[in-house]
């Protein structure tokens, strides 16, 4: 999104939100929706969506690396605080 590439992050959230309301089940929305909360370093909510991302194509090798990356970040996050 357009938004997102402005750096307005949470406005991106709002509109990827709206976009969903549309259509529930649109792919390129929940990639969106996971590249803003990684941008902003919310790892558990990027999982969620990787999670939905993942229930529409469950075999997206990119996404699975990256939820595993997820993962890892979260328990880096977790020994440096």
């Amino acid at each position: 999104m357009l938004i997102k590439m402005l750096g307005n992050y949470y406005d991106a959230i709002i509109w990827n939100d709206k976009a969903l309301l549309i259509n529930s089940n649109h792919f390129n929305v929940y990639l969106s929706k996971l590249n803003v909360q990684n941008i902003l370093n919310n790892y558990n909510d990027a999982i969620i969506w990787a999670d939905k991302v993942l229930s529409i194509d469950q075999e997206h090798i990119n996404l699975l690396q990256t939820k595993g990356f997820y993962f890892f970040l979260i328990k880096v996050n977790h020994y440096i605080q």
